[in-house]
């Protein structure tokens, strides 16, 4: 499970004061403790005396002696929940989990999610994970977890359902459609290697699967493979399809892998002040015809690289239109509670377009047939040649080889 586009650790002291100062509760329940006089909404959590009361009274009428524990933790879930859909309050495990998927390994099945009203929606499926492998799909809405509705559970309690142990059982149950699937899956420990490289006829295909710690270093040395081997290489395909993202700075720097210099991405924060982020690194890849490939699996930081290049002209984007993610969450630490992930800023495109809800609308539209239950490759040497959008991408890579060779 990987839920960030931006690990920014600090320090991050939330003041725990009483169970009751997180309970969030529908204030029309309370009608008949309040009467018709309604109470000042407080500015801040502390000493609220609807909370007291509500807690009060579940302290008291509730039907069995509650889980006070239980409650203040799906308080904080409800309470950062209603920020936005990204916001969440990871508990020590799901926190830990997600500290390890930027190392890229860690232990679960590899889905990328984001809640929804009765569950949790997919975004994608890693490559080479267990959830890959099984079949889910981006836009699957994952509506129970061994038989427990997900709408009955907190973002927090899914994720930290969908992570554990290797070779351990879990029942996967979504809605596809109309259509409602049951998975059985054996987590896994996922280890993402984010970044494939393989060479066939003159054309050099690039798969970045997940923008973690890595992807920098593991481009590094796809280029210097290129750069040893012997082929003449007249094009660039880049899969950034099914990718939900990672560490904005390393979208950054793949960027500057591919162009010499320019803008990436104007990042807004709360104040409305607007950052100007720009390519760190100087080009190593072949300044060579090139196209990237994208779909609605492609989210934030994948996002950030297409809108980036093509803004620069130095890619065609085909595939279809991509998820549209313009968020940045950074993670605060809280010490021996786990943390939790805040949206703390905006991305737009160089061109300072909005991608959150819009997406990139690639140059070259092609579909994929819904019979393909997943597009990325599972094989580190070979090329799926049922795979209709790369078929296109190597095509269009050839015809302007063509070109060039016809005009000399």
């Amino acid at each position: 499970m990987l839920i960030t586009d931006d690990i920014s650790p600090r320090l991050f002291v939330m003041s725990l004061r009483t169970p009751g100062a997180f309970l969030l509760i529908s204030s029309c329940l309370l009608a008949g403790c309040w009467g018709d006089k309604k109470p000042k909404s407080p500015q801040t959590f502390d000493n609220d005396p609807l909370f007291k009361e509500v807690i009060t009274l579940v302290q008291e009428k509730y039907i069995k002696e509650p889980d006070i524990n239980k409650m203040r933790l799906g308080a904080l879930s409800g309470m950062l929940n209603a920020l936005d859909s990204y916001s969440a309050y990871l508990p020590p495990d799901s926190y830990e989990a997600l500290a390890d998927s930027t190392d890229g390994e860690f232990g679960g099945i590899g889905v990328e999610v984001y809640p929804v009203e009765n569950g949790v929606k997919v975004i994608s499926a890693i490559d080479d994970t267990p959830a890959a492998k099984a079949g889910l799909q981006t836009g699957d809405i994952i509506i129970a977890i061994d038989d427990k509705s997900t709408a009955m559970m907190s973002y927090s309690e899914i994720i930290s359902s969908l992570h554990g142990s290797p070779h351990t059982a879990i029942k996967i149950t979504v809605q596809r459609a109309a259509e409602e699937i049951v998975f059985p899956i054996e987590r896994g420990t996922v280890v993402i290697n984010p970044v494939k490289l393989i060479i066939k006829d003159g054309i050099a295909y690039l798969r970045i699967s997940y923008f973690n710690d890595m992807v920098a270093s593991r481009l590094q040395e796809a280029a210097e493979a290129l750069q040893k081997s012997k082929v003449d290489i007249i094009g660039i395909v880049l899969d950034l399809r099914n990718n939900p993202g990672g560490v904005m700075e390393q979208a950054v720097r793949t960027v500057g892998y591919f162009i010499k210099s320019g803008i990436v991405t104007q990042v807004i924060d709360r104040s409305q002040k607007i950052k100007i982020i720009k390519a760190e690194e100087a080009i190593t890849f072949p300044n060579i015809p090139m196209v990237v490939i994208i779909n609605n699996g492609s989210a934030s930081a994948s996002e950030i690289v297409a809108s980036a290049l093509k803004y620069h002209e130095r890619a065609i984007i085909l595939g279809k239109r991509s998820h549209g993610k313009g968020s940045v969450q950074s993670v605060f630490p809280i010490p021996g509670s786990g943390g939790i992930k805040l949206t703390t800023a905006h991305f737009l495109t160089p061109s300072a377009e909005e991608l959150n809800g819009k997406g990139i609308q690639p140059d070259i539209t092609v579909d994929i047939p819904s019979t393909m239950l997943n597009v990325s490759l599972f094989s580190h040497s070979e090329i799926n040649e049922d795979d209709v959008q790369l078929s296109r991408s190597f095509e269009i890579l050839r015809s302007i080889a063509s070109l060039k060779r016809w005009n000399q």
